[in-house]
């Protein structure tokens, strides 16, 4: 694979661990830094950095999924489970962040119960896909 392929592959990984580290300490801190609070205008920005990683990792694992299928190889089944969760993990996670964020953006705050399992669920979901975006950022 051509160098500036793998240094590309290599920053979407970082891109997407940085974004899964930061998310997943903002959830856990903003409490704390925010004691009282009713608004968040943190997350309201954190909002679009999260929707780029998400697509970066809807389509990461999609890619390694497709990969594993034509492989052709003897089937590895601890592999083939990996790659669907991720898959259908970052599916579920695409179709519920992006509808909870067009309702906040339509004005409607509605229930924080959604942002309270959205925001863990993209730390893992886009953590572990980085975390295989860079193990594989080698490969052809």
């Amino acid at each position: 694979m051509p160098a500036q392929i793998v240094m590309l592959t290599r920053l979407l990984a970082v891109y997407c661990l940085g974004m899964a580290a930061l998310v997943g300490a903002y959830f856990v801190l903003s409490p704390v830094v925010n004691p009282g609070a009713t608004e968040f205008p943190i997350w309201e920005v954190l909002n679009y950095f999260m929707a780029v990683a998400i697509f970066v990792a809807l389509v990461a694992s999609f890619v390694h999924k497709l990969e594993h299928e034509r492989g052709g190889g003897p089937p590895d089944t601890v592999e083939y489970i990996r790659l669907t969760v991720a898959f259908y993990g970052a599916v579920l996670l695409t179709l519920w962040f992006f509808w909870r964020w067009f309702i906040q953006l339509q004005g409607d705050d509605g229930s924080e119960l959604s942002w309270t399992l959205i925001d863990p669920a993209f730390a893992i979901v886009v953590g572990a896909i980085g975390r295989h975006i860079w193990q594989n950022a080698d490969r052809g």
